[in-house]
């Protein structure tokens, strides 16, 4: 950002910031950061915030009001892939998560959530793609509950591997304590999966009612109780619905559309 500003000053071109980092909602950007951040946040010609959640803080912190929200997009190959069937009613209902498993994932309490379920609901499954410092302690956490039946863990996906374990599934689940985005529940949603996602900062840009539930941070009981009444009222999420919401707000042509308008009129300005 300090080298941008620099060479908009030299050369008379514009630039844009956009942010991904949730360093800043993890209390991990300094005061003196955020002091050197400041002048190239007033000197650029707009700053972008992938969530909404994402730009009230970034536009509290650096005391501005020029962070706007534009998302991250959605890959094409989510949006095309054909619908295989429309969600089971015989076999167990599967839910879903794809992280990097790591603390702030919160995949723990996912699994807390999920074995919850599993005492009221027997048919239900979780499968758990990723890798990462907590897969070890995961595994145990599984062997104490018991759900060793009940929930698989696929270690690291490729993104072809994503979208087939996903496409397969009934439900995306995301538990995360700090997201800017979140890019796993929006490719979710391409493939016309309901989902469920905790308040964490970005999924309160992606999720809407007739898409799924939002639901507090940290809690258990929350996170399963959704899951419990998404599981019940599986028969209203529309898939056709879902995807054709996520490709109106997260395509590539929806949000270059937005970047481009962004771009031209930073560009425009500063030139005149």
């Amino acid at each position: 950002g300090l080298l941008a500003c620099k060479l908009s000053e030299i050369y008379n071109i514009p630039f844009v910031i956009t942010e991904h980092s949730t360093a800043f909602s993890r209390g991990l950007i300094s005061k003196k950061q955020i002091f050197d951040a400041k002048p190239v946040v007033d000197n650029s010609s707009c700053c972008i915030a992938v969530s909404n959640e994402f730009k009230v803080m970034l536009n509290e912190q650096l005391k501005t009001d020029k962070w706007v929200y534009i998302p991250n997009i959605v890959n094409d190959i989510f949006l095309n892939m054909p619908f295989k069937k429309s969600l089971r009613k015989v076999e167990c209902f599967r839910f879903i998560n794809i992280c990097l498993l790591d603390p702030k994932k919160n995949v723990d309490l996912l699994i807390r959530a999920f074995s919850v379920v599993h005492k009221q609901i027997e048919c239900v499954e979780l499968e758990i793609g990723g890798d990462g410092p907590e897969l070890d302690n995961l595994i145990d956490l599984v062997n104490e509950l018991g759900l060793q039946k009940k929930v698989k863990f696929h270690g690291r996906l490729k993104r072809d591997s994503v979208l087939e374990k996903v496409s397969k599934a009934d439900a995306f689940v995301l538990s995360s304590e700090f997201e800017t985005f979140g890019v796993v529940l929006v490719e979710a949603l391409a493939l016309g999966k309901p989902s469920i996602a905790t308040k964490c900062g970005g999924p309160e840009s992606i999720i809407i009612p007739k898409v799924g539930f939002l639901v507090d941070k940290n809690s258990v009981q929350a996170l399963a109780e959704a899951m419990i009444k998404l599981y019940k009222n599986q028969d209203r999420y529309n898939r056709d619905e879902i995807r054709n919401y996520c490709r109106r707000e997260f395509s590539e042509g929806s949000v270059v559309r937005r970047l481009l308008r962004v771009y031209t009129v930073s560009y425009t300005h500063l030139r005149a």
